[in-house]
């Protein structure tokens, strides 16, 4: 089942829980403690890795078994190439675009299906009024707020938790009913979501998030292209489409767009792309300062997406 089956079926989303693990392992890898550190992490940390809050999502067993070489080795060994580095990367950005967000003041932070993302909570000390609303399915927001109370972790003031049944709820009705405004500058952070939709709910979330024109508003997301003919032999590409038909064998379509299109998809519904990263670019990305270092690979069909009103 996908994320959305499963929590549909009274199961937390087991696709969330694989992305904590990831993001864990990248903590004990390239963090504070990956890199000798306390574990400790300050309000306005980014970078890779930066998600110490991670682990907390994940069982016991495996919280610790990270802290071995040999367990962190054996869990890079059950994704497909390319997809831990992916993983990463995207983390990476995001936290950049969120903390820009930050440092703009603006008004509203809006996380469309959350997960278990954790930035309202690592970047709290660096939040000047902006108020976060986090959406997912009550499933999943269920189990992450048991999670944060279990590790004694408070929740700032400025987050407010939204469950949303996205098959019998009206986006727009959850998010006015927090207190949404159209006309204040609003960023929209939509992480790990559109491979899972068909082409006309990506189209309908955005035209949606287009309805705020303000010139300050943004919208993140990331997304996949297609595979092209004869493509399967790309870095990873095999492996992740047959870890998708093992775990999703009944969706039969995914969102993708090739990237000639992106432009002119956005502008039917009054986005401009600001920002545009293909899995070159992430890979830059990750050897930047000393990172994964200069041997990082990606996998081709992933890209990460910022888009303004035009």
């Amino acid at each position: 089942m996908n994320a959305l089956a499963e929590e549909q079926a009274g199961k937390p989303s087991g696709t969330a829980m694989g992305t904590a693990l990831l993001r864990a392992l990248a903590y004990r890898e390239y963090g504070g403690e990956g890199r000798g550190g306390t574990g400790k992490q300050g309000a306005g940390d980014q970078g890779l890795g930066s998600d110490h809050l991670a682990r907390y999502f994940i069982p016991g067993y495996l919280r610790h078994g990270l802290s071995t070489r040999f367990i962190r080795d054996k869990v890079k060994e059950k994704v497909p190439p390319g997809l831990y580095e992916f993983l990463t990367a995207r983390t990476a950005w995001f936290d950049r675009v969120f903390v820009r967000a930050l440092e703009e003041k603006a008004a509203r932070i809006v996380l469309l299906g959350a997960g278990y993302d954790t930035r309202a909570l690592r970047f709290s000390g660096i939040n000047r009024g902006t108020r976060i609303i986090e959406l997912d399915m009550p499933q999943t927001q269920g189990r992450k707020r048991e999670c944060l109370h279990k590790a004694g972790i408070e929740t700032p003031e400025s987050l407010r938790f939204a469950a949303i049944d996205f098959h019998t709820q009206k986006l727009s009705e959850v998010l006015e009913a927090e207190g949404y405004d159209k006309s204040e500058p609003t960023l929209f952070l939509w992480e790990g979501v559109t491979y899972y939709l068909e082409r006309e709910a990506v189209d309908a979330t955005l035209s949606l998030i287009a309805e705020n024109r303000h010139p300050q508003s943004r919208v993140a997301f990331d997304y996949a292209v297609p595979v092209p003919e004869g493509g399967l032999d790309g870095y990873g590409v095999r492996e992740i489409i047959s870890l998708m038909l093992e775990r999703h064998p009944d969706e039969k379509t995914r969102f993708s767009l090739e990237d000639a299109d992106m432009e002119s998809f956005l502008a039917g519904k009054g986005l401009s792309v600001q920002e545009r990263l293909d899995h070159r670019d992430m890979e830059k990305m990750l050897s930047a300062g000393g990172g994964m270092g200069g041997h990082c690979r990606i996998i081709p069909l992933f890209r990460l997406l910022k888009a303004c009103p035009c």
